[in-house]
């Protein structure tokens, strides 16, 4: 059985599809009424889910779901960038993917240890494309800190802040 480069790149990108579905429903929520809550632009989305968890597991098993979820799509590009009978079009696109995968990484990480710096002592940042998704342990968030959130993760990856969503999870 022959397998050639564009089934490997369909293959991969429909991994790299699941994972990226698997990340937004893990880390999206909705109301308790089962709606999306209503989008106001310029205006952070916050929920708070009332999760009374000891401090740090909910962050530890997140981002271990994360690199989970990120080696994954790495193996799955590195199989497109080895194999022999890719085409250049399939390599450039799997290279892209895994430089996309490193940035998100980096980003995820300046804008965690910034947030840290600013006093927020338990958070995590997802970046997926060009959203972001932050969860921070605290019960409230008062108007300044909400735009302190947005700007460190805006100003560190670019995203708009209309697509920062902020999860209180205390």
């Amino acid at each position: 059985m022959k397998v050639n480069g564009k089934k490997i790149m369909s293959i991969a990108l429909i991994g790299l599809l699941c994972t990226a579905i698997y990340l937004n429903w893990t880390y999206s929520s909705e109301d308790e009424n089962g709606g999306d809550t209503a989008k106001i632009l310029g205006e952070a989305a916050y929920v708070n889910n009332d999760i009374q968890l000891e401090e740090g597991d909910i962050y530890a098993d997140k981002r271990l779901e994360r690199e989970k979820a990120r080696e994954q799509s790495l193996e799955l590009i590195e199989q497109v960038l080895a194999d022999a009978t890719a085409d250049e079009e399939t390599r450039k696109t799997a290279q892209q993917e895994k430089l996309d995968i490193a940035n998100a990484i980096e980003f995820e990480a300046t804008c965690e240890s910034l947030l840290k710096s600013k006093g927020f002592n338990e958070v995590m940042v997802s970046i997926t494309g060009q959203q972001a998704v932050v969860c921070v342990n605290v019960e409230t968030l008062i108007p300044t800190e909400i735009a302190q959130v947005q700007d460190i993760i805006s100003s560190t990856s670019g995203i708009e802040p209309s697509e920062i969503k902020i999860i209180l999870a205390h």
